[in-house]
Protein backbone atom coordinates (compact mmCIF):
# COMPACT_ATOMS: atom_id res chain seq x y z
CA UNK A 1 0.00 0.00 0.00
CA UNK A 2 1.08 3.17 -1.07
CA UNK A 3 1.85 5.55 2.23
CA UNK A 4 2.52 8.94 0.15
CA UNK A 5 0.24 9.89 -3.09
CA UNK A 6 1.99 13.28 -4.49
CA UNK A 7 -0.81 15.34 -6.78
CA UNK A 8 0.57 18.25 -9.07
CA UNK A 9 -2.92 18.09 -10.87
CA UNK A 10 -6.15 19.95 -9.91
CA UNK A 11 -9.32 21.16 -11.87
CA UNK A 12 -11.28 24.55 -10.83
CA UNK A 13 -14.29 23.03 -8.54
CA UNK A 14 -14.52 22.95 -5.32
CA UNK A 15 -14.31 19.28 -3.31
CA UNK A 16 -17.79 17.89 -2.43
CA UNK A 17 -18.99 15.12 -0.74
CA UNK A 18 -20.28 13.55 -4.46
CA UNK A 19 -16.60 14.29 -6.25
CA UNK A 20 -15.05 10.97 -6.94
CA UNK A 21 -11.84 12.71 -5.62
CA UNK A 22 -13.69 13.14 -2.43
CA UNK A 23 -14.09 9.64 -1.93
CA UNK A 24 -10.72 8.12 -3.60
CA UNK A 25 -8.62 10.57 -0.66
CA UNK A 26 -11.08 9.97 1.98
CA UNK A 27 -10.54 6.67 1.56
CA UNK A 28 -7.00 6.48 1.00
CA UNK A 29 -6.26 8.40 4.42
CA UNK A 30 -8.45 6.28 6.08
CA UNK A 31 -5.85 3.41 5.38
CA UNK A 32 -3.01 6.11 6.40
CA UNK A 33 -2.32 7.23 3.42
CA UNK A 34 -0.61 11.24 3.61
CA UNK A 35 -1.91 12.60 -0.13
CA UNK A 36 0.12 15.36 -1.37
CA UNK A 37 -1.66 17.94 -4.02
CA UNK A 38 -0.85 20.68 -5.42
CA UNK A 39 -3.05 24.24 -4.57
CA UNK A 40 -3.02 25.40 -8.67
CA UNK A 41 -1.68 28.18 -10.46
CA UNK A 42 -4.62 30.13 -11.08
CA UNK A 43 -3.85 33.13 -8.44
CA UNK A 44 -6.90 32.63 -6.78
CA UNK A 45 -8.36 30.81 -3.43
CA UNK A 46 -7.60 26.98 -3.19
CA UNK A 47 -11.02 26.02 -1.68
CA UNK A 48 -12.57 26.93 -5.38
CA UNK A 49 -10.36 23.66 -6.71
CA UNK A 50 -9.91 19.95 -6.94
CA UNK A 51 -8.17 17.87 -5.30
CA UNK A 52 -6.33 20.25 -3.65
CA UNK A 53 -9.69 21.58 -1.27
CA UNK A 54 -10.61 18.02 -0.05
CA UNK A 55 -10.39 17.71 3.17
CA UNK A 56 -7.29 16.13 4.77
CA UNK A 57 -4.79 16.83 1.80
CA UNK A 58 -1.96 18.63 2.55
CA UNK A 59 -2.27 20.80 -0.16
CA UNK A 60 1.21 22.81 -1.10
CA UNK A 61 1.26 26.43 -2.56
CA UNK A 62 4.50 27.90 -4.34
CA UNK A 63 6.94 30.03 -3.45
CA UNK A 64 10.29 31.73 -5.62
CA UNK A 65 13.98 32.46 -4.50
CA UNK A 66 12.80 35.15 -2.24
CA UNK A 67 10.56 33.13 -0.18
CA UNK A 68 7.33 35.42 -1.67
CA UNK A 69 4.63 33.62 -3.05
CA UNK A 70 4.61 32.99 -6.77
CA UNK A 71 2.64 35.63 -8.13
CA UNK A 72 0.39 32.22 -9.82
CA UNK A 73 0.14 30.41 -6.70
CA UNK A 74 -3.28 29.85 -5.39
CA UNK A 75 -3.25 30.44 -1.76
CA UNK A 76 -6.21 30.52 1.13
CA UNK A 77 -6.75 29.20 4.44
CA UNK A 78 -7.17 25.69 2.61
CA UNK A 79 -3.26 25.68 1.92
CA UNK A 80 -0.83 24.18 4.24
CA UNK A 81 2.38 25.17 3.76
CA UNK A 82 4.79 26.30 0.72
CA UNK A 83 7.33 25.17 -1.24
CA UNK A 84 9.89 26.42 -4.06
CA UNK A 85 8.34 25.88 -7.33
CA UNK A 86 9.85 28.45 -9.25
CA UNK A 87 9.28 32.75 -9.40
CA UNK A 88 9.99 32.67 -13.20
CA UNK A 89 10.60 36.36 -13.01
CA UNK A 90 13.17 38.29 -11.58
CA UNK A 91 13.15 38.81 -7.42
CA UNK A 92 9.95 36.62 -8.42
CA UNK A 93 8.15 39.43 -9.88
CA UNK A 94 4.86 39.03 -11.12
CA UNK A 95 6.45 40.24 -14.89
CA UNK A 96 9.69 41.38 -16.58
CA UNK A 97 12.68 39.30 -17.09
CA UNK A 98 12.70 35.92 -17.06
CA UNK A 99 15.78 34.39 -15.10
CA UNK A 100 17.26 30.69 -14.69
CA UNK A 101 16.59 31.06 -10.88
CA UNK A 102 13.22 31.44 -11.64
CA UNK A 103 12.66 27.84 -12.38
CA UNK A 104 13.12 24.44 -10.45
CA UNK A 105 15.77 22.57 -11.98
CA UNK A 106 15.67 18.67 -12.72
CA UNK A 107 16.46 15.98 -15.31
CA UNK A 108 13.64 15.61 -17.90
CA UNK A 109 13.38 13.76 -21.16
CA UNK A 110 13.00 15.71 -23.98
CA UNK A 111 10.59 13.24 -25.98
CA UNK A 112 6.74 14.87 -26.92
CA UNK A 113 4.71 11.96 -27.62
CA UNK A 114 7.32 9.20 -26.72
CA UNK A 115 10.51 9.03 -24.84
CA UNK A 116 13.86 10.77 -26.39
CA UNK A 117 17.01 12.12 -24.61
CA UNK A 118 17.83 12.77 -21.12
CA UNK A 119 18.76 16.44 -20.17
CA UNK A 120 18.09 18.70 -17.92
CA UNK A 121 15.35 21.59 -17.98
CA UNK A 122 13.58 24.59 -15.36
CA UNK A 123 9.99 24.31 -14.89
CA UNK A 124 7.87 26.31 -12.47
CA UNK A 125 4.61 25.77 -10.65
CA UNK A 126 2.61 24.73 -7.52
CA UNK A 127 3.41 20.87 -9.56
CA UNK A 128 6.96 21.59 -8.58
CA UNK A 129 6.44 22.53 -5.21
CA UNK A 130 4.24 19.81 -4.67
CA UNK A 131 7.34 16.95 -5.08
CA UNK A 132 8.90 18.82 -2.53
CA UNK A 133 6.75 17.87 0.45
CA UNK A 134 5.94 14.52 -0.45
CA UNK A 135 9.91 13.91 -0.30
CA UNK A 136 10.08 15.27 2.96
CA UNK A 137 6.78 13.13 3.93
CA UNK A 138 8.80 9.99 2.95
CA UNK A 139 11.66 11.17 4.57
CA UNK A 140 9.62 11.53 7.57
CA UNK A 141 8.00 7.69 7.04
CA UNK A 142 11.66 6.17 6.32
CA UNK A 143 13.42 8.01 9.43
CA UNK A 144 10.53 7.51 12.05
CA UNK A 145 10.37 3.32 10.56
CA UNK A 146 14.28 3.25 10.65
CA UNK A 147 14.27 4.34 14.65
CA UNK A 148 11.55 1.36 15.10
CA UNK A 149 8.97 4.34 15.88
CA UNK A 150 5.56 3.80 15.24
CA UNK A 151 4.79 5.46 11.40
CA UNK A 152 2.99 8.47 11.67
CA UNK A 153 -0.80 9.21 11.11
CA UNK A 154 -1.25 11.58 8.18
CA UNK A 155 -2.82 13.73 10.51
CA UNK A 156 0.25 13.57 12.49
CA UNK A 157 2.64 14.07 9.44
CA UNK A 158 0.94 17.37 8.97
CA UNK A 159 1.05 18.26 11.69
CA UNK A 160 4.94 18.07 12.02
CA UNK A 161 5.23 19.79 8.02
CA UNK A 162 2.85 22.81 9.85
CA UNK A 163 5.06 22.78 13.10
CA UNK A 164 8.45 22.64 11.22
CA UNK A 165 8.00 24.94 8.30
CA UNK A 166 10.48 28.00 8.25
CA UNK A 167 9.01 31.07 8.37
CA UNK A 168 8.46 33.03 5.22
CA UNK A 169 11.12 35.42 5.10
CA UNK A 170 9.07 38.53 3.67
CA UNK A 171 5.35 39.70 3.96
CA UNK A 172 3.42 37.31 1.98
CA UNK A 173 0.28 39.06 0.02
CA UNK A 174 -1.99 35.98 1.02
CA UNK A 175 -2.09 33.66 3.09
CA UNK A 176 0.12 30.12 2.19
CA UNK A 177 0.34 28.28 4.82
CA UNK A 178 2.08 28.00 7.71
CA UNK A 179 5.79 28.86 5.81
CA UNK A 180 7.89 26.90 3.83
CA UNK A 181 8.73 23.35 3.95
CA UNK A 182 12.24 22.59 5.75
CA UNK A 183 12.81 18.56 5.74
CA UNK A 184 15.76 18.33 8.10
CA UNK A 185 13.67 20.38 10.72
CA UNK A 186 10.00 17.99 9.80
CA UNK A 187 12.63 15.23 10.24
CA UNK A 188 14.14 16.10 12.95
CA UNK A 189 10.24 17.42 14.81
CA UNK A 190 8.91 13.41 13.59
CA UNK A 191 11.88 11.73 15.55
CA UNK A 192 12.66 13.80 18.48
CA UNK A 193 10.39 16.68 19.16
CA UNK A 194 13.06 19.14 18.61
CA UNK A 195 12.72 20.67 15.01
CA UNK A 196 16.54 21.65 14.92
CA UNK A 197 15.53 25.01 13.72
CA UNK A 198 15.14 28.06 16.20
CA UNK A 199 13.00 29.73 13.91
CA UNK A 200 10.45 27.33 15.25
CA UNK A 201 10.34 26.73 18.76
CA UNK A 202 13.53 26.49 20.40
CA UNK A 203 14.89 29.59 22.13
CA UNK A 204 14.99 32.03 18.89
CA UNK A 205 14.38 35.37 21.29
CA UNK A 206 13.75 37.36 17.97
CA UNK A 207 13.46 41.07 18.98
CA UNK A 208 14.07 41.77 22.38
CA UNK A 209 11.33 43.72 23.94
CA UNK A 210 12.10 46.55 26.70
CA UNK A 211 10.35 46.72 29.96
CA UNK A 212 6.94 49.73 29.04
CA UNK A 213 8.71 50.47 25.38
CA UNK A 214 6.55 50.22 22.72
CA UNK A 215 8.30 49.08 19.70
CA UNK A 216 6.36 50.53 16.99
CA UNK A 217 6.62 50.53 13.16
CA UNK A 218 6.56 46.88 12.71
CA UNK A 219 5.26 45.35 9.52
CA UNK A 220 3.35 41.35 9.65
CA UNK A 221 3.22 39.81 6.49
CA UNK A 222 0.41 38.02 5.33
CA UNK A 223 0.51 34.76 7.20
CA UNK A 224 3.97 34.99 8.44
CA UNK A 225 5.19 34.61 11.58
CA UNK A 226 7.27 37.33 13.67
CA UNK A 227 9.01 36.39 17.00
CA UNK A 228 9.55 38.68 20.25
CA UNK A 229 11.05 38.05 23.36
CA UNK A 230 11.19 39.45 27.12
CA UNK A 231 12.94 38.34 30.47
CA UNK A 232 10.80 38.65 33.80
CA UNK A 233 12.78 39.23 37.25
CA UNK A 234 11.53 37.03 40.14
CA UNK A 235 9.28 39.35 42.15
CA UNK A 236 7.34 40.90 39.01
CA UNK A 237 3.84 40.48 39.00
CA UNK A 238 0.75 41.20 35.70
CA UNK A 239 2.99 40.61 32.39
CA UNK A 240 0.61 42.39 30.09
CA UNK A 241 1.86 41.93 26.38
CA UNK A 242 -0.39 43.65 24.14
CA UNK A 243 0.09 44.25 19.95
CA UNK A 244 -1.54 47.83 18.86
CA UNK A 245 -2.89 49.21 15.94
CA UNK A 246 -1.70 49.36 12.71
CA UNK A 247 -3.26 48.94 9.23
CA UNK A 248 -4.33 46.01 7.61
CA UNK A 249 -4.21 42.46 8.30
CA UNK A 250 -5.91 40.63 11.65
CA UNK A 251 -3.10 39.35 13.84
CA UNK A 252 -2.92 36.69 16.39
CA UNK A 253 -0.35 36.86 19.39
CA UNK A 254 1.12 33.40 21.23
CA UNK A 255 3.21 33.64 24.04
CA UNK A 256 4.83 30.74 26.08
CA UNK A 257 7.38 31.24 28.93
CA UNK A 258 10.27 29.38 28.47
CA UNK A 259 10.71 29.03 24.82
CA UNK A 260 9.17 30.16 21.46
CA UNK A 261 6.38 28.76 20.39
CA UNK A 262 6.25 26.98 17.10
CA UNK A 263 5.31 28.85 13.78
CA UNK A 264 1.63 27.93 14.34
CA UNK A 265 1.61 28.98 17.89
CA UNK A 266 -0.49 25.75 18.47
CA UNK A 267 2.03 24.56 21.55
CA UNK A 268 2.30 28.13 23.33
CA UNK A 269 0.82 29.13 26.96
CA UNK A 270 -1.47 32.11 26.12
CA UNK A 271 -3.16 33.40 23.05
CA UNK A 272 -4.90 36.25 22.09
CA UNK A 273 -6.73 35.44 18.71
CA UNK A 274 -9.45 38.28 18.71
CA UNK A 275 -10.64 40.06 15.47
CA UNK A 276 -8.11 42.98 14.19
CA UNK A 277 -4.82 43.87 15.33
CA UNK A 278 -5.32 44.51 19.10
CA UNK A 279 -4.53 41.64 20.76
CA UNK A 280 -3.55 41.24 24.58
CA UNK A 281 -2.30 38.71 26.97
CA UNK A 282 -2.21 39.06 30.56
CA UNK A 283 -0.17 36.56 33.12
CA UNK A 284 -0.95 37.79 36.79
CA UNK A 285 1.64 35.91 38.15
CA UNK A 286 4.49 35.78 35.67
CA UNK A 287 7.67 32.93 35.90
CA UNK A 288 10.79 34.54 36.38
CA UNK A 289 11.90 33.59 33.06
CA UNK A 290 12.42 34.75 29.00
CA UNK A 291 8.63 35.34 27.74
CA UNK A 292 8.88 34.22 23.80
CA UNK A 293 6.09 36.59 21.77
CA UNK A 294 4.97 35.14 18.49
CA UNK A 295 2.58 37.71 16.15
CA UNK A 296 1.19 35.93 13.21
CA UNK A 297 -0.34 37.54 10.46
CA UNK A 298 -3.95 36.63 9.06
CA UNK A 299 -4.46 36.57 5.51
CA UNK A 300 -3.39 40.54 4.17
CA UNK A 301 -0.01 41.90 5.97
CA UNK A 302 -0.58 44.29 8.67
CA UNK A 303 1.84 47.51 8.81
CA UNK A 304 3.14 49.90 11.40
CA UNK A 305 2.05 47.62 14.29
CA UNK A 306 3.08 48.66 17.77
CA UNK A 307 4.35 45.83 20.21
CA UNK A 308 4.08 46.76 24.15
CA UNK A 309 5.60 44.24 26.97
CA UNK A 310 5.32 45.31 30.59
CA UNK A 311 4.79 44.51 33.98
CA UNK A 312 4.85 45.18 38.00
CA UNK A 313 6.62 46.59 39.20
Amino acid sequence: MAQVISMSLGGQEACTTDAPEYTAINDAISRGTTVVVAAGNNSADVSGFTPASCPGVIAVASNGITGKRAFYSNYGKGVTLSAPGGGIYANDASSGNVVNNGFVWSSINDGATTPGNPTYGGMAGTSQATPHVSGTVAMIIGATKAAGLATPSPADIANVLVKSARPFPVAEDHVIGAGIVDAAAAVNLALNGDTGNPGDGGNDPGATLTKGVILSGQTIGAGAGVRYSITVPAGATTLNIRTIGGSGGDVSLYVKAGSSPVADGSDADFSSVKPGNNEAVVIQKPEATTYYILVVGGESATSNLSVLADYNP
